[in-house]
């Protein structure tokens, strides 16, 4: 009898043993968070960047640089929301749920097993700079997160042939994660999932486990994008992510990622998880707004070796605001002269399409530009990118210092940058010239044309005179008449009303210079013939340009 009883003991202790090692065996790991399309579509490789919603799944440290509502479903038995709500003090709260299903899954011998586990999230970030008053006005800890999940284990089950099926109906864990921006383009970020060691798991048979560790280090970097990545692209960005993680401290798994985005509107996107079992690809793309976003991703799952698609939908809500701005009534300001060695000077004149304003502020002083909070380096210095719109553009810089604003402002004018027909011909002169009469008549030539260059230049950034980029604008070339009213009722600014009837036998009401010419001729500059046509696409005779020109008051 005493023999039977130690042979059931055994054969009861080796089955607990095999129930208990199913979830390792078959590599499920009970608390493990990942959703999200954009983050799955690239590997998983979320850790060292998490600018989004999906933070709380990845690394809840970039919680504080995060807002919205994301829904991902791969299908009713598989789906998961978020939301990451800023308060407007510079910290992130959210909530998370999530429900997942898996069968299928692959173990020895061959057998399946299934596994479903329901979980709600409680979120929280904040920047360093925010968690520590001393730190408040620290660059440094401006730009580090920091961040914790709760997770409740609403209820798991698992089942496997030939044994009892397992269940779950609470759990309680933790992960805790942070973030370093080291600038716009590059960032540092790791998470510890499940921190809480021990019994955090109750199985319904009154058996109790410790959910698996999981350690994320992560790197991200913008190879290519705005006017603060190291190549700058117009329009384009791409963006590297790695991460590393460990599972319980064992063999690391490598996760690769690659996001291009074109417009800020189209993404591209490409993963690679190397888990120790196998290589996972995946691949993605996305559509974004200024408030919402669809993603789409593909990937080959660790747990199970097969393909699946997830669909992202995400909103965010424009009045949902990381630090709300407080209105201050300012005062003096009481230092003198907060900046120095402010560029560009008033009134600064220029053919590029961005320019960068720089300068040296006192230390405490706070910089905007444009209404755009500007960092200031521990050397005290500031440099920031403005774009500029062809034509005249005011620059706005504003400094802070203890309740006192002083404004400074930039007149810029951004002309437009032509190259003439005489120009070239004068340039190809003077390289094939032999004497040094001849190419001091082509350089005396040469100075009249940039004279007469610089008033060409300023039509064309008023928008009077019209070039497309593949024309060649000539000096002596001949300008019809259409061309020649456009230019001047642009040039007198006069009001274009609209044209309900034919204005004469070869400019009917549907012209588009039909506006233009009604103006031109209401206002007495020009005229139709007396055959009834205004001959719009006729080259203006000089007799005539004199005629109009002395009309509008330009000659005498």
């Amino acid at each position: 009898m005493i023999k039977n009883l130690f042979f059931s003991f055994i054969l009861i202790f080796c089955l607990v043993s095999i129930a208990q090692a199913v979830l390792p065996e078959a590599n499920i790991l009970p608390l493990r968070i990942e959703s999200g399309s954009r983050p799955l579509s690239l590997g998983g490789a979320f850790a060292g960047w998490a600018n989004d919603v999906n933070a709380a799944y990845y690394n809840p440290g970039g919680l504080p640089w995060a807002k919205g509502i994301t829904v991902t479903a791969k299908d009713f038995s598989n789906i998961s929301g978020a939301q990451a709500y800023p308060t407007g003090t510079g910290a992130t709260v959210g909530i998370a749920a999530l429900i997942s299903n898996y069968s299928g899954i692959p173990l020895s011998g061959n057998e399946e097993a299934t596994y479903s586990e329901q979980l709600i999230v409680l979120s929280a970030g904040s920047k360093l700079s925010n968690t520590l008053p001393p730190l408040a006005k620290n660059i440094m800890a401006q730009n580090i997160g920091l961040g914790i999940n709760l997770k409740y284990l609403l209820g798991l089950s698992l089942s496997r042939t030939g044994l009892n099926d397992q269940s779950a109906r609470r759990g309680l864990e933790a992960d805790l994660g942070a973030l370093y921006k080291v600038n716009r383009w590059f960032s540092v970020g790791a998470s510890g999932q499940n921190i809480i060691p021990g019994n955090t798991i109750f199985f319904d048979n009154g058996r109790a486990e410790g959910a698996p560790s999981i350690i994320k280090l992560g790197l991200g970097a913008k190879l290519f994008g705005d006017i603060k990545s190291p190549y700058y692209l117009e329009g384009q960005e791409l963006l590297l992510l790695s991460d590393l993680e460990m599972v319980n401290g064992r063999s690391p798994g490598a996760r690769f990622g690659i996001e291009y985005v074109r417009e800020n509107v189209f993404n591209l996107r490409l993963g690679y998880y190397a888990s120790p079992r196998r290589g996972c690809p995946s691949l993605g793309v996305g559509y974004r707004q200024s408030d919402w976003a669809a993603d789409l991703a593909y990937l080959v799952s660790d747990l199970l070796g097969s393909g699946s698609v997830s669909l992202s939908v995400s909103y965010f809500p424009e009045e949902w605001v990381f630090e709300r701005k407080e209105k201050k009534v300012y005062g003096e300001m009481k230092i003198a002269d907060p900046l120095t060695g402010v560029y560009p000077d008033d009134n600064f004149i220029t053919y590029d399409d961005r320019i960068w304003i720089s300068g040296t502020a006192k230390p405490g002083v706070e910089v905007t530009v444009n209404d755009q909070v500007v960092k200031v380096d521990d050397n005290f210095k500031f440099s920031v990118a403005v774009p500029l719109k062809s034509g005249k553009n005011l620059v706005m810089i504003d400094s802070f210092y203890e309740g006192g604003k002083l404004a400074y402002e930039r007149k810029i004018l951004r002309r437009a940058k032509v190259k003439l027909a005489e120009e070239r011909q004068v340039e190809k002169a003077l390289s094939q010239a032999r004497t040094a009469a001849d190419r001091e008549r082509l350089q005396a030539e040469r100075s009249k044309i940039e004279e007469r260059k610089v008033k060409v230049e300023t039509l064309i950034t008023m928008g009077v005179v019209e070039v497309t980029p593949e024309a060649e604008f000539s000096l002596e070339s001949s300008v019809t008449r259409g061309e020649l009213v456009s230019w001047l009722v642009k040039a007198a600014n006069f009001p274009l009303s609209r044209v309900t009837q034919d204005l004469f036998k070869d400019v009917p009401k549907e012209h588009p210079l039909a506006p233009l010419i009604k103006a031109a001729v209401d206002f007495g500059v020009m005229q139709g013939y007396a055959d009834g046509t205004f001959r719009p696409n006729a080259q203006v005779t000089a007799s005539e340009g004199r005629a109009i020109f002395k009309k509008f008051g330009v000659i005498r």
